[in-house]
């Protein structure tokens, strides 16, 4: 492995390091960077926007990285070299160019910048429209330059090793001042009149202000140190096919990007979803992560597994997001694939006691809130109260309204049943563990007799239906109601081959199971989850149809997928455009980035 290289686009692949809550992307159309906050999510997270000029004038960029630094050339002439120096800082090395740090403004919900002309015009200004400017720097004494963001909760801090530096604007109306300079943009320059001069400095990014003499750094150390620290990373990852051999480097680079320092909520470091825009972790996303890095890491593995656990609510129920000194999300939870979870990793994982007993009393924790708060007819059949709590948050599935009990969730918490009664035996309490699989087969029996409909599907097929009337919208073409596909050998042999046969001829597209079929008049290319292609939905379903020994279509699938990605997409994205595999929404998805690991290891190896 060690002759292994990797450059990545970082416009696909956010450019970071390991423990860092700091990010870089590429924004090809608009020549800029963007700086990222990671401690803040969904728009949040954009911190700065980075400008380039020569002699005043705007510059056309393009962009590489590697693990070590990220390199802006310009066109003309000119470049820009960041590293990742510590956890909250970038370090930029600058040779004939001016960079220009714009703060990236985030305005409250409904208010556009045309709102915000409008009540310039008319005088109204000030209050919640300008929160997105709520905000102002200073240039310190000792020549470092300081902003404080207000609605994006953190203190930016740029010293300037090499060159000259200084605040200025944008110039905006607040209060009864027209003209107010904000002082938040940030300038940094060559000292001397000619451009080829060399510009040093560093932009830290915290929730607190600090102070740090960083004279005497170097870049080069700076870039080296991070260059070792990925090919120790590196190093552990095992060996995929080398026609995939690029992607899966930087797959495996994404995982190291997309881990933050352990922090508040995160007892242990953590990897979040993505460094651009979702910067958190939810409550089934870091299954995936957690079964991907078990390969490598054990330990590690485990960490991620346990975080949503860490916060458990007394009752039972996990929450939906956290991020680090912001939030604990508890108005919607997510689908419990945590005994499926669980159970590949005791497949190849061993742990000791405490930690077997500290997941078994979570996993029953879990199971009882989904019997006992989320079934609310009481017909032992739990309910998703709306779409989020499902992961698939406005899959067609929900159109029909509120509180809706879908096939998936029963055939899951028959997997945690079951995994349950795995753990007590290994704990040495056969008893618990022959009750528990007694549950696991009645929750089973229970899902044929409510959910199944012979006239659904091709040749029958799970539905969902609603709570309390038990009404049964119609038409589902969600796939959504294949996903009991998972149960895998547990399932009966005539209902997978309904299922099976519903896949290929209704959800099967060039690039693997579409989330909608395709054919469906509420299909949407771009729909999230009324269309695109997902990793989680992806790989549930292949595992189940290997377990049940539709190997052949696991691996076809499989391959599709990670073709997706290697070669039309060429990035770790949210999901996947269905019928053409282009990539949506956030680059650099940890989950995405996993699943083409496990496919690849599991399946096409």
């Amino acid at each position: 492995m060690s002759t292994l290289t990797l450059t990545f686009d970082p416009a696909k692949t956010p450019f970071s390091r390991y423990g860092a809550y700091v990010a870089v992307t590429h924004n090809p159309a608009e020549h800029t960077l963007t700086i990222h906050n990671d401690r803040r999510r969904f728009g949040e997270d954009r911190a700065y926007i980075a400008r380039f000029t020569r002699a005043g004038q705007p510059v056309a960029i393009t962009a590489t990285a590697t693990p070590a630094e990220l390199t802006v050339s310009a066109e003309g002439g000119g470049a820009c070299h960041i590293a990742v120096l510590d956890d909250n800082t970038l370090l930029w090395s600058v040779d004939g160019l001016e960079v220009h740090l714009d703060h990236a403004r985030v305005l409250p919900s409904g208010v556009t910048e045309e709102l915000l002309a409008t009540l310039a015009t008319t005088g109204i200004v000030g209050g919640p429209a300008m929160q997105g400017e709520m905000g102002y720097g200073v240039e310190n004494a000792d020549g470092t330059l300081e902003v404080l963001s207000v609605r994006c909760h953190f203190y930016a801090q740029v010293q300037v090793l090499q060159g000259r530096g200084w605040l200025d604007g944008p110039v905006r109306p607040w209060e009864s001042n027209p003209a107010v300079n904000r002082n938040t943009s940030i300038h940094v320059a060559p000292c001397g009149a000619g451009d080829e001069q060399a510009t040093l400095f560093a932009l830290r990014i915290a929730p607190v202000e600090t102070k740090r003499d960083l004279t005497g750094t170097r870049f080069e150390d700076v870039a080296a140190a991070a260059q070792a620290e990925w090919e120790a990373w590196r190093e552990q990852m095992p060996p995929a096919p080398e026609r995939y051999r690029e992607m899966a480097l930087t797959c495996w680079y994404n995982l190291w990007s997309c881990v933050v320092r352990a922090e508040d909520v995160y007892v242990h470091d953590a990897m979040i979803m993505s460094k651009k825009t979702m910067s958190a972790m939810w409550s089934w996303d870091h299954c995936f992560n957690a079964l991907a890095i078990a390969r490598a890491d054990g330990e590690f593995a485990l960490h991620q597994f346990l975080a949503p656990f860490y916060l458990q609510a007394e009752t039972g129920a996990l929450p939906d997001v956290w991020t680090p000194n912001q939030e604990t999300y508890w108005a919607v939870t997510k689908p419990p694939i945590h005994g499926w979870a669980l159970n590949k990793l005791l497949d190849t994982q061993t742990y000791p006691t405490e930690v077997l007993q500290q997941a078994y009393d979570g996993l029953a924790k879990q199971a009882r809130w989904w019997q006992f708060y989320r079934d609310s007819d009481g017909d032992g059949i739990p309910e998703y109260p709306q779409g989020c709590d499902s992961g698939w948050d406005n899959a067609t599935t929900f159109d029909a309204g509120f509180f809706l009990e879908s096939p998936d969730l029963a055939a899951h918490l028959v997997l945690q049943l079951r995994c349950l009664a795995r753990l007590a035996r290994l704990l040495g309490r056969p008893g618990d563990g022959d009750r528990w699989e007694a549950e696991a087969q009645q929750m089973l029996a229970r899902l044929y007799a409510h959910s199944w409909e012979p006239g659904a599907g091709v040749g029958g097929g799970f539905v969902a239906r609603l709570t309390r009337t038990h009404e049964t919208p119609h038409p589902q073409r969600s796939l959504l109601n294949l996903i009991p596909l998972v149960l895998g050998d547990l399932l009966d042999a005539d209902k997978r081959a309904a299922l099976v046969r519903d896949l290929r001829e209704n959800y099967m597209t060039p690039f693997g199971p579409a989330t909608e079929q395709p054919t469906s008049p509420l299909y949407e290319s771009d729909g999230y989850w009324r269309g695109p292609i997902w990793a989680p939905s992806t790989y549930l379903i292949v595992d189940g149809l290997a377990r049940a020994g539709e190997v052949e279509l696991a691996r076809d699938i499989a391959q599709r997928f990670c073709d997706m990605l290697a070669f039309t997409a060429g990035g770790a994205y949210e999901n996947f455009d269905a019928l053409t595999g282009k990539g949506w929404r956030a680059p650099g998805y940890t989950w995405t980035a996993s699943v083409f690991l496990l496919l690849l290891w599991e399946y096409l190896a």
